[in-house]
């Protein structure tokens, strides 16, 4: 801009109106350029609210920004991944709620680790005006780029336990401004979410096609997300995926969801919701816990030792134990158990420990009885009495194990426990009472 003043031979020819207003352009610029530059060392976060759910901190920026972050309560001694989310006065809600609803929530299931949110509020620029924050994602993208880079990422590194897989979120204007970053900056986030891009240019996706070359293998997941109405968006979301499809998954990985959001007059405000919740399930796809159904489920899987991998994954990028998901481990021997394979159980065992039991008892128990396993079934049956004492029925099975182990002492001991606990019970007193007579 001031260069632009510099080209004009005779100065007296620019009117007093335009000569001032270039002048000011130029002053914000530099301005702007500045504040950049002097970002990391004038500003500090601020504790401003604590809760069960995590810490709230605060920043003030130049340039009408300011940043919001939230770090989860349950990630002490955990470096976590960071999610950069553009205009985050309205956003960054969903993304913790995404993760407070799948991270280690009521239930053991985890579908998402526990990671920071970093909103950069734009509320000040939107009120000054519109086109103000239009222009900071569009024609001052590349200047927007390096503050994010290479002044707040730093910044959020060095006050909090980050791990170094960075995530960016943005709708609108913000999604057509996550490309241009990525562009600029390739590889600084391993994952981007673009809601309702509003275009992709001809020039952007060009980019895009040579950056993908320069960073073969790059690894960087990608998710679109468009409402069905969004038809103004389809070229360039269509032009995107081809150059993404030439590039091949293991450069760029891409999931593109145009859909119907039951009401085409909020389709363009919806996509967020889509991003920040199956956007986030498909970037995390490599740290939830493991459900299987069947046997058939575990094969189709790679088998036990696919299983271990995947977790030992798991630990490395995310920093967590590499101990089977409680989900995986049980839903692993519940099948070896309700397919009546016993060679499963062995096996899983070998690579996972002796499982504890503290469930179904006496189907457990009847399982090892059946493959002469008396032993083991003996041990579950007195861990099910040391948990659930009142129950006759387990008393009762355990007597008669001690029967196939030809022990009338012990036998006779537990059937008549079983007969003291089991007096409600008409029935069960009377089977009780008549092993005891043959035994005595």
């Amino acid at each position: 801009m001031f260069l632009s003043l510099l080209r004009y031979k005779n100065f007296s020819s620019i009117s007093t109106a335009t000569l001032i207003s270039n002048l000011c352009k130029t002053i914000v610029w530099l301005t702007v350029l500045c504040s950049s530059m002097s970002f990391a060392k004038d500003h500090k976060f601020t504790n401003v609210y604590n809760n069960d759910m995590g810490h709230f901190y605060q920043l003030k920026l130049e340039q009408g920004l300011s940043l919001d972050v939230f770090v989860p309560s349950n990630s002490k001694d955990i470096r976590l991944p960071v999610l950069y989310v553009m205009d985050g006065q309205h956003y960054l809600y969903n993304a913790i709620g995404f993760q407070q609803t799948l991270s280690a929530g009521i239930h053991t299931m985890t579908a998402s680790p526990a990671f920071i949110v970093v909103g950069i509020n734009t509320a000040k620029l939107v009120q000054n005006s519109k086109r103000q924050r239009a222009q900071l994602l569009n024609s001052n993208s590349a200047q927007l780029s390096k503050t994010l880079v290479e002044h707040i990422m730093p910044k959020v590194d060095n006050a909090f336990h980050t791990s170094g897989q960075n995530l960016y979120f943005g709708w609108q204007f913000a999604a057509s401004f996550g490309l241009s970053l990525f562009n600029d900056y390739p590889q600084a986030f391993q994952g981007l979410l673009l809601a309702s891009g509003p275009y992709y240019s001809e020039s952007q996706i060009a980019r895009t096609k040579d950056t993908l070359a320069l960073n073969k293998g790059l690894g960087v997941k990608v998710y679109l997300s468009l409402g069905e109405k969004e038809k103004h968006a389809l070229v360039g979301h269509e032009g995107l995926i081809e150059v993404f499809k030439a590039a091949g998954r293991a450069t760029v990985d891409w999931n593109y969801h145009y859909h119907d959001n039951y009401s085409g007059h909020i389709d363009h405000f919806t996509t967020p919701f889509d991003a920040l919740s199956k956007g986030l399930t498909w970037q995390f796809n490599d740290y939830h816990d493991l459900t299987f159904y069947s046997l058939q489920d575990v094969e189709a899987f790679g088998g036990v030792t696919a299983i271990v991998d995947y977790f030992k994954r798991r630990a490395k990028k995310y920093g967590v134990p590499e101990t089977v998901g409680e989900v995986a481990h049980f839903t692993l021997f519940r099948y070896a158990l309700e397919e009546n394979n016993y060679q499963a159980f062995q096996e899983f065992e070998r690579y996972l420990g002796e499982y504890k039991i503290n469930n179904r008892f006496t189907s457990y128990a009847k399982f090892f009885a059946e493959h002469d396993n008396v032993e083991r079934a003996i041990k579950v049956l007195k861990a099910g009495i040391k948990q659930h004492p009142q129950v006759h029925q387990l008393s009762g099975e355990l007597a008669k194990l001690y029967l196939i182990e030809r022990n009338t002492k012990q036998a006779v001991k537990h059937f008549q426990q079983a007969l003291d606990k089991a007096k409600a019970d008409e029935m069960a007193v009377a089977q009780y009472q008549q092993q005891l007579d043959r035994l005595l």
